[in-house]
């Protein structure tokens, strides 16, 4: 994403204009905010620089997501692999 991608963004989902507004927010709508952000494959470097949040808030917020998403990779995993099909198969 451009910078005036992000920043476009921010304004039509969130009525945000500038960094100081979602600085101003509370911890948890910030980090939703950040959360959607990266989620739309915006850098952790360039939402440092257009908000002003610091890079290891961001990157922790990045780190959060994977988490979620390996966690769910790996319930699926483990659901397919006790499914009926495979139970039948080798028992």
């Amino acid at each position: 994403m451009s910078d005036d991608q992000v920043m476009l963004y921010l304004f039509e989902e969130f009525g945000i204009s500038d960094g100081q507004q979602l600085q101003r927010l509370d911890k948890e709508q910030r980090n939703d905010i950040l959360s959607a952000l990266l989620s739309r494959r915006a850098g952790i470097r360039q939402l440092q620089r257009l908000t002003g949040i610091g890079k290891n808030i961001i990157s922790n917020i990045s780190k959060t997501i994977l988490m979620k998403q390996k966690n769910i990779k790996a319930k699926q995993l483990i659901f397919s692999f006790y499914s009926p099909l495979y139970y039948n198969f080798f028992f």
